[in-house]
């Protein structure tokens, strides 16, 4: 349930940033790495 719940938070944070334009540096694990760390 955690892993849904990053997911979906990633997800949010996706489109806040694509809102602000792309950029190579996030504040934030990939989903990837998400999927490994959980």
């Amino acid at each position: 349930m955690i892993g849904a719940w990053a997911t979906e938070a990633i997800e949010r944070l996706d489109e806040e940033m694509a809102q602000v334009g792309p950029t190579p540096l996030r504040p934030f694990p990939l989903p990837e790495d998400w999927g490994v760390r959980l």
